[in-house]
Formats: C-alpha cells, sequence, structure tokens
C-alpha cells in the first residue's frame, strides 16, 4: 500500500478527522483500502445485502455500527463507491502501484 506524503493532510481526510467519529472512519477507510487491495478495489461484494456492514466490520475488526457510519461519509465523500452489488473503493489504483526504489 502506498499512500501519498499529504494523505492526513488532503481536505476531505481534514474535514473527516475534525468530526467526533473522524480518526475512527480515517481507520477504517485504511482498512478497507487493504482488504481491497488484492480484488481490483472491491471491498465487498454484497453490497445489496442488509448483512455487508456486518460482514464487512467482522473482515476488519471494527464495530458493525462504526464500519456503517464509515461507510456511509466515505461514499458520500465519493471515496467509496457502488457498482452494482459491489462496494469498491473509488481510488484504488491511488494506493496501490509499485514498490518504492531501494535505499
Amino acid at each position: 500500500m502506498k499512500l501519498d506524503r499529504d494523505f492526513f493532510r488532503q481536505d476531505d481526510m481534514l474535514i473527516l478527522r475534525e468530526n467526533s467519529a473522524g480518526d475512527m472512519t480515517v481507520i477504517i477507510y485504511l482498512k478497507l483500502i487493504l482488504a481491497a487491495m488484492n480484488l481490483k478495489g472491491m471491498a465487498a461484494n454484497d453490497a445489496d445485502s442488509p448483512d455487508m456492514c456486518r460482514r464487512l466490520a467482522a473482515r476488519i475488526g471494527e464495530t458493525e455500527e462504526d464500519t456503517r457510519k464509515a461507510v456511509d461519509l466515505l461514499v458520500m465523500m465519493q471515496r467509496l463507491e457502488y457498482r452494482g452489488n459491489e462496494l469498491t473503493v473509488a481510488d484504488i489504483d491511488r494506493y496501490v502501484g509499485a514498490k518504492p526504489p531501494a535505499m
């Protein structure tokens, strides 16, 4: 996983972190990116199921309530999106790429 140096200073991340559950939402977002990396950006393939957030929460080790709130916020911010019955990380290509050069 690669993050831009300014990941935590991006406008939407700063706005998220100002909210009471913002830090938790950012952590959940990072966990969703990690979970989706090997699945071509797909975080969940049962987005049409009422149990999606419960299963997703169990997979990333968070509560269902926190996961549901984070997913809703991240969809609103266009960081996550629904494609058919899949929940995907909208900009997964930003986080997956070549390994950094050896030092």
